[in-house]
Parts: C-alpha cells; sequence; structure tokens
C-alpha cells in the first residue's frame, strides 16, 4: 500500500505532525496510507519501499541535524534523487533541506550554517515576521502570500518563524520553480518552492497551510506535550492574538486549501488527490473549535 510518512522524530513539533495528518488524510485518497515515522524507523530505511512523500513538519531544525545528519540524510536524498520520492518540508522542515540557513540573526535562538540535504541551492532565511517565540503565538501572523498558478491568486497563511528563500545566484536556478511569495515584504521574496532534486523533488514552503485554524483555538487546544527539542506552545496571554489569527485565516480557508493542494501536487501526488483545487475546503477544516 503506497504512504506518505510524516516524520515525528526529535524537533518535529507535535502540533506541526497532528496537523499535518489531518490535512493530508483529508486530501489524499484512501488507497493512501498516511502515518506518521519516528526517528528510528527513518534510520533503518526500509520506509522507502512503498513511500511516495516524506513531510518533514514544523519545530526546530537543529535537532533534526542532530538526529538525521550522516546515514539518515543520505537515506532521505537516496529516496529522493535515486528513487524519484518527494520530500515535503514546512517552516523547520524547509530551513532543513535549504544549502543554508539563517535564522533569527543576532538573537539568542540564532542558528546559521550549511545543510546536508541541500535540496535548494540557496538560503532559507527568516523569521519574515519578527517576533518569534518558540512557547507563544507572539510572533505568528496571517502573512499576504501571491500565490502560483494557472490564474495567480492572493492569500494570507498562518507564519510563525518561518523562512523566506534566497538563491544563491538571485534568481531561481533551472529545476526550480516558484510556488508563492511574499506579498508584503521588499522585493516579494519565494515563501514556497518546488526543485527536482535527481529523479525525484523537494517541495519547500515557509508558511503553514496545513495548519487548519483551529489548531489555533483557544490555548489549552495547542498546549499539546513537548516534543524533544521543542518546547510546547503554553497559550499564557496568547488567547486573543490566537483568536485574532484564526479568524483572518478563515477567510481566507478556500485559498489556503488551494495552497495545500497545490503543494500536494507539485510534490507528484496529483494522481492521489481525493479532491481538486477550486472546490471549497473539508467540512470544518477553515472555521475555529476543536478537533
Amino acid at each position: 500500500m503506497p504512504n506518505v510518512l510524516v516524520y515525528e522524530g526529535p524537533g518535529a513539533g507535535p502540533r506541526s505532525v497532528l496537523s499535518a495528518l489531518e490535512s493530508l488524510r483529508l486530501a489524499l485518497k484512501p488507497s493512501v496510507q498516511v502515518r506518521s515515522m519516528a526517528s528510528q524507523e527513518l534510520l533503518a530505511g526500509r520506509w522507502r519501499q512503498d513511500c511516495l512523500a516524506l513531510v518533514m513538519p514544523g519545530g526546530a531544525d537543529t535537532p533534526y541535524c542532530q538526529v538525521l545528519n550522516g546515514h539518515g540524510n543520505q537515506l532521505i536524498t537516496g529516496f529522493v534523487a535515486e528513487q524519484g520520492g518527494a520530500y515535503l518540508g514546512l517552516c523547520a522542515g524547509a530551513y532543513y533541506a535549504s544549502a543554508r540557513i539563517e535564522f533569527e540573526p543576532g538573537s539568542s535562538l540564532e542558528v546559521a550554517g550549511q545543510r546536508e540535504l541541500a535540496f535548494f541551492p540557496g538560503t532559507a532565511r527568516g523569521s519574515v515576521v519578527p517576533g518569534f517565540d518558540y512557547r507563544s503565538e507572539a510572533g505568528a501572523a496571517a502573512v499576504p502570500l501571491s500565490v502560483a498558478g494557472e490564474v495567480a491568486t492572493e492569500c494570507r497563511d498562518y507564519s510563525n518563524g518561518g523562512p523566506a528563500f534566497h538563491p544563491d545566484a538571485g534568481a531561481l536556478p533551472p529545476g526550480c520553480r516558484a510556488l508563492a511569495r511574499y506579498a508584503d515584504l521588499a522585493g516579494t521574496p519565494l515563501a514556497a518552492l518546488a526543485c527536482a532534486v535527481g529523479a525525484g523533488r523537494a517541495v519547500l514552503c515557509g508558511t503553514h497551510p496545513e495548519l487548519a485554524p483551529h489548531w489555533l483555538g483557544p490555548p489549552e487546544s495547542a498546549a499539546v506535550p513537548a516534543q524533544a527539542g521543542v518546547p510546547p506552545l503554553t497559550g499564557g496571554g496568547d488567547q486573543a492574538r490566537a483568536l485574532q489569527l484564526q479568524r483572518a485565516l478563515g477567510r481566507h480557508g478556500a485559498a489556503r486549501w488551494d495552497l495545500w493542494l497545490l503543494l500536494l501536487e507539485a510534490a507528484g501526488l496529483g494522481a492521489w488527490l481525493a479532491v481538486q483545487q477550486g472546490g471549497p475546503p473539508p467540512e470544518g477544516w477553515a472555521e475555529g473549535g476543536h478537533i
């Protein structure tokens, strides 16, 4: 049975894992098994036999490096470049698959350096929204995006610590194409892109179109257990902020769902989609409230 796997090892944010699993299951046909995969299973390598795509969710890039550098990244690169598989990186997963990361320079959270996968030959630089805090929504925003496609569209998507993508040569190299740009940032830098990687492809997105607004409900709904290297969201005084974001994202539900489908299409999953772009999002997906 073909499957799509969401990494849930050290560094993967629990909310990002769970929301990715939810939105993948809503978008893909029942004939595709969607499940999470721990680091031990990834490092064993047998997952590659029936896998269509590996999803690296949001969270923290440094623990990914600590666990997967070397053997793990060799397995991922072989799956994509040699077997023709797909890699979908969201936020931290997108930083991780870029040749270089520059995260929160000059702050106590600063992370900078080369990365092994280097599916995108350039720098993932963020946060694009000031004020990022691992434990809250303080630096989160519904950022305006210009989305590519047969007809260019505008939407707002959830951003919390995510990057913009800056090609080394100033322009995207052959084999890479823009999927979305930050509409209100100087130079409209890349927010999402797809890159050919050998026989396969990598799709990287700095925002979170997979995150349905209900994941931003009252603080207690976000206070999922901490994963290694990723503090839990604590809620605190974030309720008003979370509800404001929830309403803003809900107003753009159809466009955000189309962006999610665009990413999956770009990852080569078009034949496995249960729904098509241009239709309404799944019932309840764009609304608030608890899971």
